[in-house]
């Protein structure tokens, strides 16, 4: 059987392309013939321009100051190249690339279109109508299905009935939040389900296996940070994990700027690189879900700062696995905090995990082979 993915593989984004990545793997592992349809959309929110001109005043004011910085704009086209790198090296793809929502018509038939996951249909962040596979009727007997889509936030009345009637054609509807397949039930009842996000169907041998050395660190001697996007209280919360459990600070940057005044920034490391960083670090700070997923999946001590907007997707996560107190959000509750509170009992993490991913992969495998 022939699979092809739509998702978000060609960001500029560390759990875009893993993510990516591991359902590609995953599926070839079971014997499928499988590959990522090379959707390469020339949009400024893939994260891949340096500089993004609109109309916020603020963005303006960055823009102009990030001009006269040579070496940040060095440092981003490294990261830009290993990131290129790894989506050439790593993942499988059809072998034409298509660089609009028109070129995307042109695709070759498959037996099943999946799109997903990672934010495909958060029509906030952007609205791509491949994402929701709009091709019923150039292949008839093709199967549609959506494994762990996400959108990471509140949409609107009218944006949900978007989504609803754009995928009224699926076979098999999976979200990665509950409360958006709760959404999703609501005008198509009992259709949607929850399953956990790719990065789960790899084991932690595998990852180990594919990953390779940390040549960064020495592991166990150094706390990770990784943030999409600071509130104020990072600095505060990253000294007093130091505190309890030393270390060196090292910052994985969105951008070159060494925001923590961290002892080590990095802003250019591949993406095996970045996972290797989560398995040897000591402990772990941010407020990335797919650092979080991470986190658990190699059974890291980690603390969260909750983010602006994007809540849902690592909400869903903890509940999903019975943690419910890795959420900060006060610079007073990082003074209260004690030395129990920066640790993850996996013993019953472990477990909760393994019958998620059960779960994930058999309804993975019923979509694909059954009628849902």
């Amino acid at each position: 059987m022939k699979i092809g993915i739509i998702t978000t593989h060609w960001a500029l984004n560390y759990g875009a392309v893993l993510q990516s990545f591991a359902l590609e793997k995953y599926l070839q592992a079971q014997g499928y013939d499988c590959e990522i349809v090379d959707f390469r959309p020339q949009i400024g929110k893939y994260g891949r321009n340096y500089i993004i001109w609109n109309k916020n005043i603020k963005q303006w004011c960055q823009n102009i100051i990030k001009l006269f910085k040579v070496k940040n704009k060095k440092l981003f086209q490294e990261k830009v190249k290993v990131f290129d790198q790894f989506v050439e090296e790593e993942l499988d793809k059809s072998p034409q690339k298509f660089f609009s929502i028109e070129e995307m018509e042109n695709i070759g038939e498959y037996d099943a279109l999946i799109c997903g996951s990672d934010q495909v249909w958060n029509l906030n962040l952007f609205d791509m109508p491949p994402f929701f596979l709009p091709y019923k009727n150039k292949f008839k007997n093709t199967k549609f299905i959506s494994y762990a889509a996400s959108v990471a936030e509140s949409l609107s009345e009218e944006q949900w009935k978007t989504i609803i009637k754009r995928t009224d054609h699926f076979d098999a509807v999976s979200l990665r939040e509950a409360e958006a397949a709760e959404q999703y039930n609501k005008y198509n009842p009992g259709k949607a389900v929850t399953v956990l996000d790719p990065v789960f169907l790899l084991s932690k041998r595998e990852w180990d296996s594919r990953i390779g050395d940390n040549k960064y660190m020495e592991k166990d001697s150094y706390i990770l940070c990784y943030f999409i996007g600071y509130r104020g209280i990072e600095y505060d919360l990253v000294k007093k994990v130091q505190e309890v459990y030393g270390g060196k600070i090292v910052n994985v940057g969105q951008d070159p700027t060494n925001h923590l005044n961290a002892d080590v920034q990095l802003s250019n490391v591949s993406p095996f690189e970045f996972v290797a960083l989560i398995r040897d670090a000591k402990y772990i700070v941010t407020n990335s879900f797919h650092m979080t997923a991470f986190s658990t999946i190699f059974e890291k001590n980690f603390l969260i700062v909750k983010h602006q907007n994007r809540n849902s997707r690592m909400d869903n996560l903890l509940k999903l696995f019975c943690i419910n107190d890795r959420f900060i959000e006060s610079k007073e509750q990082i003074e209260h905090l004690e030395k129990r509170d920066f640790i993850c009992d996996y013993s019953q993490i472990s477990e909760e995990r393994k019958k998620k991913v059960a779960f994930s992969k058999e309804y993975l495998r019923k979509s694909i082979e059954e009628d849902l």
